[in-house]
């Protein structure tokens, strides 16, 4: 039933091949713009009713809200040609996708001459650093154009189960020129003496977190620092509330505090990094629950000692991300005030 089955299908792919290849061809070629992609999904969706018809193959997806609405890389297993098709399904409606791709494909009749006549990116895998180059620069022109640019990382099809070394030509492509920018956070969001109401970014599980460090550190305790800009600046002083402002900060001087708002948040920048802190290390799985925690994000964790179990609350300083398939662990830096 096996050999019938499949030779059925092989029957049907040659057949539907034959039939709309060229005009896939001549669309991308003559036609130009997206028709060659829109022929194209008309060859695909055709012989993806012959995968499920005669082969009885049908895809499941979990986590498809997942997929974000704006051109991305997606970094996919390779085990197949079916997910090379199966996956242009999911891309959000009215975007394509283009694939990475060893330029020997391109030599296979109808299938590689359509290939050519589309936007994939083509490589020689021998090329070495040529290649990595080629895909990166080739990658982030169909991002700005508006496709999803398919990756398989290993780089050739592997079994189910199994894996090759990740190569890094998909990472290089994220974040691309085109959406390039910089999240901007205070250095202190809320001052640590407010930090009794700030609800925390994360709670992290007790059994998933251990401590790799913890040093402890004295630090002077102003209450009042005067800021001031450059020629255009503004001259301002912040004085911690509730006190009497007589332990003078030294004082600031930048030509970016040209604003009332930028000189209040400098001082408070100033004020809050004083008195006893806490600096901790602390190292966990990257969870679904959490992702990567990224720098300024508040977190709450529970740690055990000689004197008793304490809850800290803390602002993440640093993250560093550590690979060990099958896990990917997160090295967190993080500042607590006594």
């Amino acid at each position: 039933m096996v050999y019938l089955r499949s030779t059925l299908f092989m029957i049907w792919a040659l057949f539907w091949t034959l039939l709309v290849a060229p005009w896939v061809i001549v669309g991308a070629i003559l036609l130009r713009g997206l028709w060659g992609y829109r022929l194209g999904k008309l060859w695909r969706l055709g012989v993806q009713w012959g995968v499920e018809v005669f082969l009885g193959i049908r895809p499941k997806v979990i986590g498809l809200e997942n997929m974000p609405q704006e051109p991305c890389v997606v970094l996919s297993k390779h085990q197949s040609a079916w997910e090379t098709m199966v996956l242009q399904d999911f891309i959000p409606n009215g975007a394509y996708s283009v694939f990475v791709l060893k330029k020997e494909l391109l030599r296979v009749p109808f299938v590689g001459w359509g290939l050519a006549a589309m936007k994939m990116i083509s490589i020689d895998r021998a090329a070495g650093k040529k290649a990595l180059d080629q895909v990166v620069v080739q990658g982030r022109e169909r991002l700005k154009q508006g496709f999803y640019v398919i990756v398989f990382p290993e780089g050739t099809r592997v079994a189910p189960g199994k894996t090759q070394r990740y190569k890094a030509g998909g990472a290089y492509l994220i974040p691309h020129p085109s959406n390039a920018s910089f999240k901007v956070r205070p250095l202190y969001p809320a001052a640590p003496w407010n930090w009794g109401d700030v609800i925390p970014d994360f709670v992290l599980p007790c059994a998933s977190v251990s401590r790799e460090s913890i040093a402890w550190s004295d630090k002077p305790s102003y209450n009042r620092v005067f800021v001031s800009g450059q020629e255009q600046g503004v001259l301002g002083q912040v004085t911690r509330r509730g006190t009497a402002g007589d332990w003078l900060a030294p004082m600031v001087t930048d030509s970016l505090i040209t604003t009332a708002a930028a000189a209040r948040q400098r001082g408070l920048a100033v004020l809050s990094d004083t008195g006893r802190q806490l600096d901790i290390g602390l190292r966990l799985p990257v969870l679904p629950a959490t992702g990567i925690i990224q720098p300024g994000a508040y977190i709450q964790y529970q740690e055990s000692g000689q004197e008793g179990t304490h809850t800290r609350l803390g602002l993440v300083r640093s993250t560093h991300v550590e690979v060990a398939l099958p896990e990917v662990y997160q090295s967190l830096g993080v500042e607590c005030h006594a």
